[in-house]
């Protein structure tokens, strides 16, 4: 098990990256890790690993390679996020429209679901109560149908937000890469 779970299945085998300076050496397991690290401290790693190129060739080409890859990958969920998620609301509106189509007998069954059950309690009939649970589930179904949709959707919203929040850390990321590789080189 992991800080953040199991890691998640690769296509391709995992490589740890290992940035190395003198007698300093840092090792990642999980590449996806650069993503919980505070940007200074990536400033730094990435001043170290610049600093010492030739020794780091190895992790420069695996970040200059995942960044991309990362991008294009959070930008996929987003679009696959963002194309169902008018889907569900529709789905969520459609039974809404059902729920207020029963109107006001829909409140007056559940009460009566209510009041069955209640009776079955105080009664202590478990076979009445099995019944009066599975009335009152059966008739209170449009509405948590209708509270399930409307929790999704506020899921998916949740997903689209986390994932376009994803994207600018990478984007961030990919930008810091570049600017350290250029005044690194360059000095």
């Amino acid at each position: 098990m992991f800080l953040h779970g199991d890691l998640p299945d690769r296509p391709e085998p995992m490589h740890p990256l290992t940035i190395r300076r003198g007698s300093f050496e840092s090792t990642l397991y999980d590449i996806d890790s650069l993503l919980e690290m505070p940007l200074t401290n990536l400033r730094k790693l990435w001043g170290i690993m610049f600093d010492t190129a030739w020794e780091n060739d190895l992790a420069i080409s695996m970040i200059r390679d995942w960044l991309p890859s990362k991008i294009a990958e959070i930008e996929k969920d987003i679009k696959r996020l963002e194309y169902d998620l008018p889907r569900l609301i529709l789905d969520a509106d459609e039974k809404r429209r059902a729920v207020a189509a029963w109107g006001s007998e829909l409140e007056n069954r559940i009460m009566q679901a209510k009041r069955n059950l209640q009776i079955s309690k105080r009664r202590k009939n478990e076979k009445q109560i099995a019944t009066a649970n599975e009335q009152l589930s059966q008739v209170s179904r449009p509405i948590t149908e209708h509270d399930q949709a409307v929790k999704t959707i506020k899921q998916t919203e949740t997903m689209i937000k986390h994932a376009k929040t994803r994207l600018e850390k990478v984007t961030k990321l990919q930008t810091i890469f570049y600017e350290t590789a250029k005044q690194k080189i360059l000095k």
